[in-house]
């Protein structure tokens, strides 16, 4: 074959392969493949490849349309091995990965359940919802939905999204005149437990199960209003972490949560939740117990804690907030030594 017939082919096999890069797809055409291979070959250095500013000056010539930004993102793509220098061979397969991870997702979609045209569901309030949690009973194919709405409204709904059971969570008159505000919630699947930060500065637990909403315990004297929440658990080991206002991120660890931080018999007292329960945050953090570990990371975030993760493969937390120096903070937990968090 020759070398005229090899760079068509390699063009059409690109073009025919190329993905739907919205923006960048309709700008794309043999002809610009044509040029873009030839503006490779004609400003690439001794080492046959181009760095960041000479690919984003020489592209612009042929895609006038595409802004330095989306050349940058697209530079960045096929720079895989970061070391600031791409070739055509890097471009060719960047393009080509590009198409197999679509072809790859569009062939893995599965059916949606949804019926369309979708049903509009009434709520019968008001307030926006804050949360939706999905929850499967362990050894059982069929879970529930449950969200929450800003004002405080637990409901339980079916799959198929029909409404089970409806809880008021702030039954009891405040002692100011503030409205509460839900601000999160996660649910602790294997506890039968979830947890409500709200704006009157604590956490509450409430058991759900069968699908009833009795309040369990609280967390009080936080150091600020907890804005996100994340709980994690294999059924042997848990994680329940927070983050506040403050910045502050609070971990909870323990390696067997079946006596672990939120067994009842660990708390004031030693039945079932048969009676609201008062727990203080700082006596919590303060007291050492061979049940659980805490890890205090006070102002981690230099303002407010916007995201909180817990990722079990690295064993660590992911934490995010809007100052650039501390955008994302990853904490690494430490084994069962007692040890800080890197």
């Amino acid at each position: 074959m020759s070398k005229e017939a090899l760079r068509s082919s390699t063009a059409s096999l690109i073009l025919s392969q190329m993905p739907d890069f919205q923006q960048e797809s309709q700008l794309f055409t043999e002809l610009h493949l044509a040029k873009i291979e030839k503006m490779f070959k004609d400003n690439v250095n001794t080492n046959e490849a181009l760095d960041m500013k000479t690919f984003i000056k020489s592209m612009k010539k042929i895609l006038s349309d595409m802004s330095d930004e989306m050349l940058e993102v697209m530079f960045l793509k096929v720079d895989i091995d970061c070391n600031g220098f791409i070739t055509w061979q890097n471009f060719v397969d960047h393009m080509i990965r590009e198409f197999q991870g679509k072809e790859l997702m569009r062939k893995s979609q599965y059916h949606l359940r949804f019926h369309l045209p979708m049903r509009i569901i009434p709520l019968n309030h008001g307030c926006e919802v804050i949360k939706v949690e999905f929850l499967t009973q362990r050894f059982k194919k069929f879970g529930y939905f449950l969200t929450v709405t800003k004002d405080g409204i637990l409901q339980f709904w079916s799959e198929s999204f029909m409404l089970i059971d409806s809880f008021k969570l702030n039954q009891i008159p405040p002692l100011h005149n503030q409205q509460m505000w839900v601000i999160d919630m996660v649910c602790l699947h294997n506890m039968n437990l979830v947890a409500i930060a709200s704006t009157d500065q604590k956490i509450e637990f409430f058991d759900i199960g069968n699908y009833k909403c009795v309040r369990a315990f609280t967390f009080v004297d936080l150091d600020s209003c907890v804005l996100v929440m994340d709980y994690w658990s294999d059924y042997h080991r848990g994680v329940f972490c927070f983050g506040d206002t403050k910045g502050n991120v609070i971990v909870f660890t323990s390696e067997n949560v079946v006596n672990g931080l939120f067994n009842p018999r660990i708390l004031p007292r030693t039945s079932k939740w048969d009676t609201w329960i008062i727990v203080s945050m700082r006596k919590l953090l303060n007291e050492k117990s061979p049940l659980y570990r805490s890890y205090r990371l006070k102002a981690l975030h230099s303002n407010w804690c916007q995201q909180v993760k817990f990722i079990p493969q690295m064993n660590l937390v992911a934490s995010c907030s809007v100052i650039d120096n501390s955008s994302l903070v990853l904490t690494i937990l430490p084994s069962k030594t007692p040890k800080n968090p890197k």
